[in-house]
């Protein structure tokens, strides 16, 4: 069997000692040898979310359990290991608090000095992100596998994104609509020629923008508006010097 790279199942706040041993069958399944260590990690993480019939194993002899998923599921539970971990509540460390050291008080006769405040200017607190939400055309995208097939494109669907895509207008503009039945593992294999392959990628974009202009807008966020600095004061002018008294007339002779 082939040796398929370990998914990242560390999350920050929980190091599993062990790691998880994934193998391919020739079958093209994956097969997963859990610790059980870290078992309830994956479980607390939701990291079967979204895969149908969920995984429930029971242990083996040594403790581990093994997991078995077809494509379309292990790419599931890769996505499902991408997101953060669920936060565990915990009690909060208590903060000690430390005496504040005594102040001596100014003598009686000494006004004590007053401390000028200065206005700090006025800035508008940023608005938070606005969170846009994922198109369900793109979702499913994002979770089906494509392969061709002499000269027929195969997409592999899970059962979940099928539901989502028989809401969608993914099929306008291909007779017959495609009807296919689910396969053993729940997923349904689609079938299409290169030109109804092509009409349902467009038919997926118009889906993506038409539900990207319903989502709100960021507004620009505008830059805090600083205080109006005071103009300098003009120096006085620099008095006349004053003038020299009339000489005395002389005298007649």
């Amino acid at each position: 069997m082939e040796e398929v790279p370990k998914p990242d199942d560390k999350k920050p706040d929980e190091k599993p000692s062990e790691e998880i041993n994934v193998t391919k069958e020739p079958s093209g399944k994956f097969v997963l040898q859990i610790p059980a260590s870290v078992w309830p990690i994956l479980q607390q993480n939701k990291s079967f979310e979204g895969i149908k019939p969920t995984p429930n194993p029971k242990p083996n002899p040594d403790g581990t359990y093994t997991v078995t998923l077809t494509p379309a599921q292990w790419n599931t539970f890769q996505d499902n290991q991408k997101k953060p971990p669920v936060a565990v509540p915990t009690d909060a460390p208590q903060v000690k608090e430390e005496a504040l050291p005594e102040t001596k008080s100014a003598p009686k006769d000494e006004p004590a000095p007053e401390i000028k405040q200065e206005s700090a200017p006025d800035t508008k607190a940023a608005p938070e992100p606005v969170k846009k939400e994922k198109a369900p055309a793109q979702e499913v995208l994002d979770n089906c596998i494509t392969k061709k097939d002499r000269g027929m494109f195969i997409i592999n669907i899970p059962g979940p994104m099928w539901r989502i895509l028989k809401n969608l207008d993914a099929f306008v503009g291909i007779r017959p609509t495609p009807q296919p039945k689910p396969i053993s593992d729940g997923s349904y294999n689609l079938k299409l020629n290169p030109i109804q392959h092509k009409i349902f990628l467009e038919n997926m974009k118009k889906s993506i923008a038409a539900h990207e202009e319903k989502q709100p807008k960021e507004e620009p966020v505008e830059a805090p508006k600083e205080a109006p600095k005071e103009a300098p004061k003009a120096k006085d002018a620099p008095k006349e010097a004053p003038k020299a008294k009339d000489a005395p007339k002389e005298a007649p002779k």
